[in-house]
This record gives C-alpha cells, structure tokens and sequence, in this order.
C-alpha cells in the first residue's frame, strides 16, 4: 500500500467474499475461533451466504512446526510466515479470471472512506484466494478495529466488496493473541479405547515439548525415557478405588525409599544421625520382615511378627532398646547397598486432576472446581513425607512446583466431548509428570541438623485413562514464562505494553526515568522521539464533557491535588494523574501523564446518538519520555510518563476485554519542553510598598474586616448564585469550618472568606477565582489587574501563566526563603454539592476545580484554608514585615484564562 506495502505472501488472514448484502451481515458479528488441532486460529467475518464468510483472517501458532502440521496439507497453503505480520487473502471472486496459481491482482483498501492505500496479491489455490502479509503495525489493522465498514476494489477490474466491521476488534485481538502463543497443548484427540476394549496400546499423541520423542514410544517402558527407571510417588489428591488401591500404603512405600536415598546419600553423618537410639531403632521398619524379625529376636530374644507396623507399641527395656539400636546401626549399610536409591531421586508423581465445567466462550477447562485456584496441582505436590512415616530428619514439605502447568486446557468443543466420554462422563482425570528430589544437608539449625528436599518438575504432563495409569491419552504443557530481562526488552520494544498502574512496570520506569528537582532550571526536550520506551496503557473511564455535554472528553485534566505542573512549569491543561490511591506502590506519591498537546485539542463529538454513558477505557499512549519528580511536598517522588495518545478500547459493562477500539485525535504537539521559566523584568523599579492610596481588596472586602461587613460588601459587587459554609463542602475538611464560599450565578467567580482562628469573626484572608473566555489573553488580563492596582512588586512569567505581587510591605524577592512568601493555586477543598445549589439546575457551568481557590503559606499543615508551616507560626515576629499582601496567579487553559487571587494579612494572622 502507500505509506506500508503489503509483502505478498502470508501468515495470518483475511479471507473475502464479493457477495452480499451488509445490511445482512451488519446483524451479525465477526467471531474469533481456531482449527481442530490448535495450528491455525481465525478472526471472521459474518458470512453473507452458506459459503465461506465474507472476510476471515487466518494466523499459524507461534513455532509451530509448518513440517508437523497433522492436517491434509493439501487443503492449506504451508509456509513460515514473517514475524509480526498478518495476511490478507480476498476471495477469487473479486477477479475469477486471474484465480491462478502465482496470478497476481492489486487490490486498494480503504475503511469508513479512509484509502490505506493498494498492493498486489498472489492466488493461492488452496484457499481459493489472493493473499499478501500485512505488518502488525500497519495503520489499515487498528483502523479495521476501531472502523465501521472495510472495503476492497479491484484496481484493475473496479469490481469492490464492503463488509461490515461489527466485533471486529474482540476477534482480531484474541487472534493476535494466538499467533503470538505457543501452540497450545491439544494435540488431536486419539479414539479412545471403550471399557470393552481389551487392547490397551498407548494411543499416539502429539509432542509439544521442545525435542524428545513420542509418548506413545517412549511410555511404552513405563518412563518417559526407556533407559531411566522412575519411583512411583502420588499426590494427596482423591483417586477412586477402581483406579488405585491402597494409596496412603504406596506413599508410605514412597516415603521409605525417600528415608534409604538419604541415609544413603549421606552415609558419612550415619553416626550421627543415628546416634538416638529411637532413631537408630525407627530404621528397623525399612528392613525386609524375615531380616526384622531375626534382628529384634538377636537383640531381644523375643520372635516379633509385623515389626514395621508395631513397631511403635512394642515395649522394649532399656538394655534391649540399646542392643536393638546397635544390631540396626550394624546391618544399615548393607541394606543400603541393595535397596537404596540414589540422589537425585527420579520420580513419577501421580495425582487426580479435576477439569472443570468445559467454557465454551474460551474453549477450555479451567481446572478448578470453584475460583481461579487449582487445588489439585497444589495437593499433587504433597508427596506424603511427614513425620511418623518418615524417619530421618526433614524441615518440612519439598520445596518446588511444579512448573509449566497450563493455566487451562484448550480444545475445540468436538475434542473436549471425545475427552469427558473417554473419561467415562466425569470431567477428573489421572495425572502424571516426571519430576526429580533433591536434597540439601542442613546444619545448625534451631532443631539441629536436617534435610531439605527439593522437588523440580517442568513438564510435559500427561492425563491417562482411569483404567490405565500409564495410557497417556493427552498431552499439556504451558507456554514457557518469559524472564524479567525478556519482558523488559518486549516493553521496550512495544511488542507489549508498559501497565501504567502495575508497580513492577512503575519500579522499572523509574529506573529509566530521568530525575527532575527544584534545582533543575534549564530546559529539557519532550516528545522528540514517540516511542522510544515503547508504549503503555492506562485503564480510566471517559464520557461526555462536563462544560461540552457535546463532546467527549477522553482527558480530564486533573490539577486539584495534583499540582506537578507546578513543578515541570507547565500548564495542567497538559497533565493527567493521580495519587497515591491509584498508584499501586509505596515508593511513589503519584502517577501521570503529560500530553503532547493541550487536553481541549483530544476531545470528539459524542455519538449520534447522543447518549454515550461513562464507560471504562483502556488508553494506549506512545511513550516518549520518563520524568521522575522531586519536591518538598511530596513524601515520594512522582512518575510522569510522557505518552503520545494512540488509541482507546472501550469495555462494555461487566467486560474483561475491551470490545471495540477507537482511534483517538492526533493533534500538532504544542509542548516541546519542561521545566522552562523565564522571568520577566520587574515593571517595577523599586521594592517599595504600593501607594498609601492604593487599597488591596477582593470584591471589597480586606483583612480585618467583620464577618458580616465582608458578607455585605460580596452580596453587593457580585450576582450571587450559590453560597455555603462547611456544612456545604463538597470536600469538607475539619479545619475550614471558619470558610464561607460564595459563586456566581454565571459560575464565572467564586470569593472565600477566611475567618480569624482568635474567634473573633474577623476575616485574615481572601481568596477568589475568575474565569475569562478564550476572547481574552494573558497579557490582556494582566493589564486589567495592573490598571487597576499599579505596577505589582513581582513579576514574573513562566510557561503561560502569570504572578503577579502587590503588598504594604517591602518585597525584594518572592521566594521560599522569603518568609512573606505564599502561593494561590487550584483546589479541590471548597466545592457546591449540587443537592445545595439555589435557583433551577446548576448555577456554575464550568469544572469547580477551576474555579476554587486555595492559599498554600509553604506546608502541609492546613488551618482553616490556609496551608502553613507550623515554624514559622511558632516564630515570633517573622511576619512583622510581610504587611498585607495580594498575589495573583493567571493561568492560560485550554478554553480560558483563570485568574487566581489570595490576599492576606500574615502578621495579624500570627497576632
């Protein structure tokens, strides 16, 4: 195609019928499924006949074998297909006079009207259609996803075919899925011998270990290799008596031959193991019963019959105990000799293993009952080695798993039938695996020296008839797990996606990330190479825009209590986040996103529908950048992810996977660096206090004034909508209980009061918000407040925002070692809780977290709206000559300019 050719050839597929009537098929939905032997998995369309459906795509298992395919390989087009690549084949239909072998015919693709350009593809016969590969990366594929109809025309002929992309999404990404999966462990079902039968020959199964032969050779010995013998050990699971008899008897058998290989194994600490005479004498029980029965009448005299059973409730007085004990010492080495095995021990482990209810949504078993636990492989690893059976010091169970067991068995519906009826109706089936015991000699330890056993098992592990232990009729093993190094270098790559909220993806991106701090004041580039760390997901939830019910607001910016902004110098309206609640790990106090672009430029008309409830959404971002950041206020840093948006998966309620993918909007990046201040020159050219004339004010009201008087003077300068107290808060903190809040009826201004802690009702501070309209500018707003109030004492201008600084007292910096210093910023601590709201419906229309101020005085500890830092409280004088002081914040949005206005009077809140 244009911009990323197809390579003729294949490897997953599309396979397209020109027939049709859509309106048909668009009732209908595309349907993922794979073939009878796991090889070839496929995502198709609704067919609009009988015939084959209109489109199907058509991948190979990954490292299958293409020589060991078990179908007729006459009916499908073998080959090794290209890495990370799918494969488009269109029906001979589309041009029947070119359906030749090698012919080729140029096919352009467009979706929803979007052209991705033409290619040529090659006839090939057995599939009866034109075929080309398509990369993974290709934008025609996420596009198909988040489409609504695909159409292909022949370039040549004109002729063209449209189907519909209805559950095209769900079933592509559950073939994608499958091609980049081992082929799972369901080899073709044999048939399966009957109860009548009476030949019991193992049925042939199909090998998906890496090398070793067929199980239906190699078992015929009994092992899986026919020059290795193995001990029969069997798991605390249930196993019916038509099956095996006498269980605990064979792991109590088992147990002794574990105690002979390690006395053995260790035969130069017999004597201190055995140094106990009850040790010494337990090992009596290991001994054939002819050899028992004349070493207890040698060191006895007494003639003792099942000695190995009794031998716990035989009496025996001190100085034939002592002979007994020395008798055993003196004949366990020879017993060693013929009977011990050797370690490491090879063993056969046997358990039940219970399949579950077959779920024909992922055709498979569970194997559990209930739950996502599989008790029955955690039972089969309990070997039966405990104290009393057992008699040689051991710290406890084997330590181990047992590896590489599938989390479910997949199978078609046809072969899982075959499965329960060969099972007689019961979905439990015997199990065996091969595995190896390992001992390590402990000393020193609190209950003395002992041993440690270790069990180790990979697989392959094999169900066998009831009948027959060791007819193996299936077998399974899981897709080997990929390291950590392995799993790094695929996120890396993009092959898999970074889980912005998975704290072993946040402990690795932030060593990747690079550190940013208070003492970094150059600039640092951002979004200069999307993908470079490859890409992540972030699960969130998106629905129509609080102040754009017509629009669809996949970001919400979120500067309230996530101020980071502040501390990359950029505007909120280009971050996403949150804290510690969302983030999953204790070594960060929050996780964000910063966007290429402002969050207004990613926003997208709500369905025609007009009714898109909020809806969970996973967001995959290209990701550029890794910043880790550091300030005072946070206890940890912060991860901030620099992501390009690409796209968003929607789930529908109860979902598990997303059932439709959309392509987000992919505006011009407007952020091209952090961290980037520049200080305007002061427009003043002295410290000075303002003018005695000049009185600093908020709606009219000024520190020190009554309660009542400042009340007066907001009811009077502004058209009041709605007003509240602490009672009313949406977020009602205990120390604003001295907080009035006031908004207007248009929702464009909001004043808080801030009350005295002397009790007196005075007011120390005010704080007020005012939005204006994307009419307005920075510099235009600025000059309004400077035209106002004179040239401030401070200046400054940073990445599209402005401070500005007015006081009665001297300014000559306004910094933190400057104790007169303050900040007013964003807010989420006073709020109108819509059931409070005067008037019809809701008197503000824009977000309140916009629009509520807060007063932040250097810390964390809040009082009464006010944020302070208890030392400086506790410091005599240190306000003394702050006077009152006015600052101004003035922030460019994505629809606005908010100004931000915190006036207090620092000593007479100290007095």
């Amino acid at each position: 195609m244009t911009s990323k050719n197809f390579t003729v050839v294949l490897s997953a597929t599309i396979l397209l019928s020109v027939t049709s009537s859509l309106a048909a098929q668009a009732q209908q939905s595309w349907t993922f499924t794979s073939d009878d032997y796991s090889w070839f998995g496929h995502a198709a369309a609704p067919a609009a006949t009988a015939d084959e459906p209109s489109i199907k795509f058509r991948c190979m298992a990954k490292d299958a074998d293409i020589e060991a395919y078990p179908g007729d390989k006459k009916s499908v087009s073998l080959f090794q297909p290209p890495d990370n690549t799918l494969t488009i084949l269109v029906s001979k239909h589309l041009h029947p006079a070119q359906a030749g072998s090698g012919s080729l015919v140029n096919v352009s693709v467009s979706v929803d009207g979007q052209s991705y350009g033409a290619s040529n593809l090659v006839y090939l016969p057995p599939e009866g259609a034109f075929a080309a590969h398509v990369p993974t990366s290709h934008p025609m594929l996420r596009a198909i996803k988040g489409g609504r109809i695909l159409t292909l025309q022949n370039t040549a002929a004109g002729t063209s075919l449209s189907v519909p992309l209805v559950g095209s999404s769900k079933s592509l990404n559950e073939l994608e899925r499958f091609c980049n999966s081992l082929r799972r462990s369901t080899p073709v079902l044999p048939v399966l011998p009957t109860a009548g039968d009476t030949d019991r020959q193992a049925p042939a199964v199909g090998n998906l270990s890496q090398g070793g032969g067929s199980p239906a050779s190699s078992f015929a010995s009994g092992s899986s290799n026919p020059n290795e013998s193995r001990i029969a050990a069997f798991g605390a699971t249930w196993f019916p008596n038509t099956v095996l008899e006498d269980k605990e008897g064979k792991r109590k058998e088992f147990a002794r031959l574990v105690s002979l290989a390690l006395l053995n194994w260790k035969r130069d600490e017999l004597k201190n193991i055995l140094s106990n005479t009850d040790a010494a004498i337990r090992q009596l029980a290991h001994f054939p019963e002819e050899q028992s029965r004349q070493i207890f009448l040698d060191a006895t005299g007494r003639d003792e019959q099942f000695l190995a059973r009794r031998l716990q409730t035989t009496r025996l007085n001190p100085f034939e105990a002592q002979r007994l004990a020395e008798q055993v010492r003196t004949s366990l080495p020879s017993l060693l000799n013929t009977a011990a095995p050797s370690f490491p021990m090879k063993v056969r482990i046997y358990c039940y293993i219970n399949l579950g209810e077959y779920d024909f949504e992922t055709r498979s078993f569970p194997f559990s009952r209930s739950g996502s636990s599989n008790y029955d492989l955690e039972a089969c690893r309990n070997l039966g080695l405990v104290p009393g059976v057992l008699t040689v010091p051991l710290s406890g169970d084997p330590v181990g798993n047992l590896e590489n067991f599938p989390e479910r068995l997949h199978m078609e519906p046809a072969q899982a039938e075959t499965l329960i009826e060969a099972l007689g109706g019961n979905p439990s089936a015997p199990m065996y695996v091969d595995a190896e015991l390992t001992a390590e000699w402990k000393t020193g330890g609190r209950r003395g020296n002992e041993f440690q056993l270790n069990l180790a098992a990979a697989g392959p592990y094999f169900l066998t008839l009831p009948s027959d232990l060791e007819a193996p009729i299936l077998q399974m093993i899981a897709q080997k797990k990929p390291t950590k190094e392995e799993l790094t270098a695929r996120k890396l790559s993009g092959e898999d996606p970074w889980d912005a909220r998975n704290p072993d993806d946040q402990a690795k991106l932030m060593e990747l990330a690079l550190r940013v701090g208070p003492e970094h004041s150059a600039p640092v580039p951002i979004f200069a190479e999307p993908g470079k760390f490859g890409r992540f997901w972030v699960r969130w939830s998106m629905g129509q825009c609080e102040n754009d019910p017509q629009s669809l607001c996949p970001f919400v910016p979120n500067p309230v209590n996530f101020r980071v902004h502040e501390d990359l110098k950029i505007s909120s309206d280009y971050i996403i986040g949150w804290h510690t609640g969302g983030v999953g790990s204790d070594a960060l106090s929050g996780v964000g996103v910063i966007l290429p672009s402002v969050e207004k430029k990613y926003r997208m008309p709500v369905p025609v529908n007009g009714n898109f409830r909020r809806t969970d959404v996973i967001f995959e971002f290209d990701l550029a950048d890794v910043f880790l950041v550091e300030a005072e206020r946070f206890r940890q840093p912060v991860l901030m992810l620099a992501g390009v948006p690409k796209s968003a998966g929607l789930f529908l309620q109860g979902g598990q996977e997303p059932s439709e993918w959309i392509t987000l909007p992919q505006p011009a990046v407007s952020l091209n660096s952090i961290l980037e201040t520049v200080p305007a020159p002061s427009s003043s050219a002295t410290d000075a206090p303002i003018p005695d004339d000049v009185e600093l004010e908020l709606l009219g009201v000024r520190p020190g004034m009554p309660k009542e008087a400042a009340e007066s003077m907001v009811n009077a300068n502004m058209s009041v909508g709605w007003a509240g107290g602490y009672p009313n808060l949406t977020v009602a903190e205990p120390f604003q209980k001295g907080v009035t809040a006031f908004v207007s009826a248009d929702g464009r201004d909001q004043i808080q009061l801030i009350e005295s802690l002397d009790g007196t009702g005075a007011i120390q501070a005010v704080a007020r918000s005012q939005f204006f309209d994307g009419s307005n500018s920075l510099d235009s707003i600025k000059e309004l407040f400077v035209e106002n109030l004179g040239e401030p004492q401070v200046q400054e201008k940073g990445n599209q925002r402005y401070r500005l600084v007015w006081s009665t007292g001297s300014v000559s910096r306004w910094s933190n070692d400057n104790p007169c210093v303050f900040k007013v910023q964003p807010s989420s601590g006073v709020r109108p809780q819509m059931d409070a709201i005067n008037g019809q419906g809701r008197v503000h229309t824009m977000p309140a977290h916009k629009f509520t101020p807060a007063i932040q005085i250097g810390g964390p500890l809040s009082l009464k709206g006010l944020e302070m830092v208890s030392e400086r409280l506790e410091t005599p004088g240190i306000f003394k000559d702050c006077g009152q002081t006015l600052v101004t914040e003035i922030l460019q949005l994505s629809d606005g300019i908010l100004a931000l206005h915190g006036l207090v009077d620092l000593e007479g809140f100290q007095r």
